[in-house]
């Protein structure tokens, strides 16, 4: 069972023993208590195969053991998994983030969401967006606590540029040249994922947008398209009521704790932009 995972994992040597046995101790446990909870779980790791592993008696202990020790025996957040699996020389390919974990980073994030003065938006490596700040939902024409708010929580940003059910794609003005660019990140970022359940889930529905299979197709794979293109290509949003798209470059942020999360800020790139980024700001600070 531990070992059916083993090709999500590469393999390079360093020792992390330390770390394990430092682990174990915050969480108040003995080398036996981490045992038991391991027998519970049906994995076959007795106390004396932990000893051994902590010691350096098993040297080179295989991935997919660590990672049980570290989720089933330890409950550890992602971020120190990566850690303590590249101290012994592995990484882990990343998985989607469960809702904890999505909870968790929503909750980290609040703060620096909170503070910027332009509109970001939390995101995880499959693109999927799960907070945003006060001024992001401006964009989408609602108030920031308009409660149609909720029903783009989980939804990718791909959506919200391609998705005609959701219908903020015709906001965007440069389509034909901001798209791109867009779809061509995304493969490049996902193509490690094509095989995951969640990837063909996701092409599935995008297929039925109008244009985007065609484009998916015409990006050729790798970073040629995000090299040869001009550095910087703007997004520009109309809003009902401006005279003019707002214009904003996209900066993608990874978070410190879990690097399957960003915060994607989007700098107004434009007098324009940036006075009416900050007229919302004034009103919501006086609302």
């Amino acid at each position: 069972m531990l070992e059916q995972d083993a090709r999500r994992y590469t393999w390079a040597v360093t020792d992390g023993r330390e770390m394990l046995r430092a682990l174990r101790e915050s969480a108040g446990l003995s080398q036996q208590e981490l045992a038991n909870r391991l027998v519970e779980a049906e994995l076959k790791l007795d106390q004396a195969h932990v000893q051994k592993i902590e010691s350096g008696a098993i040297k080179r202990p295989t991935a997919p053991t660590l990672d049980a020790i570290l989720t089933v025996g330890l409950n550890v957040p992602y971020r120190i998994r990566i850690d303590v699996l590249a101290a012994f020389g592995y990484r882990l390919q990343w998985e989607l983030p469960t809702d904890q974990e999505i909870e968790l980073e929503r909750s980290l994030s609040t703060e620096e969401l909170t503070r910027t003065i332009w509109p970001s938006y939390l995101l995880d490596y499959a693109q999927r967006i799960w907070g945003w700040n006060r001024l992001f939902p401006r964009l989408l024409v609602n108030t920031a606590d308009d409660p149609r708010n909720a029903g783009y929580l989980g939804l990718t940003v791909l959506d919200i540029l391609f998705n005609p059910v959701v219908g903020t794609n015709r906001q965007i003005a440069n389509a034909e040249s901001f798209g791109p660019v867009i779809v061509a990140w995304f493969k490049l970022m996902t193509k490690p994922y094509w095989q995951e359940p969640w990837f063909h889930e996701f092409m599935t529905r995008a297929k039925t947008w109008p244009g985007f299979f065609a484009m998916w197709n015409q990006i050729p794979e790798g970073p040629q398209v995000l090299l040869t293109e001009s550095p910087v290509i703007p997004v520009e949003i109309h809003v009902p009521g401006l005279a003019s798209p707002l214009r904003f470059r996209t900066i993608h942020v990874p978070l410190a704790f879990d690097p399957r999360f960003a915060i994607l800020h989007m700098v107004p790139l434009s007098v324009e932009t940036q006075a009416i980024c900050a007229a919302w700001a004034a009103e919501d600070t006086a609302g």
